[in-house]
């Protein structure tokens, strides 16, 4: 379920507030899927049938703004997620290196997106960029490694940061239109 609400004091500009509650079941294959890779020095891949579902809190505050073929969207966003599905890595009592996903307490990612998008600006060329900060942290529970991570308390790998842009031509015939991008 998700509540937002938006309020529009202009008519070229707007500000938003969102709150939602995520839930989240991984596939069988994350569950029961067992695979020996020998690429690599080799490595295995292991099922974990006691994996749980990943519950969130997430929570968003952005503001739009149109000044006339340019459109300017900027967002902030915190989610809190308990049972956090995540890919460890660590070593069975072989020595082999296994991959698992497991559920991860108390973890929490932070970040914010500005997009910028220009439509028809030249001719009949639409421009649209994007860029998104991430970061977080996890603490809480030991992983099948022995890993205790509430004693851990690092950093979440996240990607810290990434962006795209894109340049597309359109021609527009009424209801019907062409692009190439």
């Amino acid at each position: 379920p998700r509540l937002g609400i938006v309020y529009k004091p202009l008519k070229d500009l707007s500000f938003s507030a969102m709150v939602a509650r995520g839930f989240y079941v991984t596939g069988a294959s994350t569950r029961y899927y067992n695979f020996y890779h020998t690429g690599g020095g080799g490595f295995y891949i292991q099922g974990n049938p006691d994996l749980g579902p990943e519950r969130s809190w997430n929570y968003e505050l952005g503001a739009k703004a149109r000044l006339g073929p340019v459109f300017l969207s900027a967002a902030a966003f915190f989610t809190d997620a308990d049972g956090f599905v995540d890919l460890r890595v660590g070593r069975n009592d072989e020595g082999t290196t296994v991959r698992r996903f497991e559920n991860i307490s108390n973890v929490r990612i932070w970040g914010a997106e500005l997009e910028l998008q220009a439509r028809q600006f030249l001719w009949h060329f639409d421009f649209s960029a994007n860029i998104t900060l991430l970061d977080g942290s996890q603490s809480g529970g030991v992983d099948s490694f022995g890993v205790d991570l509430g004693a851990e308390r690092r950093q979440y790998a996240v990607v810290p940061w990434f962006s795209s842009a894109t340049l597309r031509w359109a021609q527009r015939f009424g209801k019907w239109g062409f692009s190439v991008g």
